[in-house]
């Protein structure tokens, strides 16, 4: 496993501004291992705990049926709910991969 190189609190900015400019509830950008780098509108850290750890295993268990079924991974997810949509894709930020979630 690789280590990241990011430090913490670099994103923080960028996705309030994300989160402002987007309409968004809330939003977590993580590692693909779910390590938060920064999130927004969440009010309990194991709630932020939580999604990252969802996150992390829809994302690597996407990027597998993608190989399975497509033969190339599959990057994003879309939810489109009664009332809230849900998105979940990977962000390559110099060269790692990273994980966004938003709602």
């Amino acid at each position: 496993m690789r280590r990241s190189t990011m430090a913490i609190g670099w994103a923080d900015a960028p996705l309030k501004r994300f989160v402002d400019d987007a309409r968004l509830q809330l939003a977590v950008l993580m590692h693909t291992s779910g390590q938060v780098l920064a999130q927004v509108g969440f009010r309990r850290s194991l709630d932020v705990q939580t999604a990252c750890a969802l996150s992390s295993a829809i994302n690597a268990s996407a990027e597998q049926l993608g190989l399975l079924v497509d033969g190339a991974p599959f990057r994003a997810l879309h939810y489109a709910g009664s009332e809230r949509q849900l998105h979940l894709g990977q962000v390559r930020v110099r060269e790692e991969t990273l994980v966004l979630l938003s709602v």
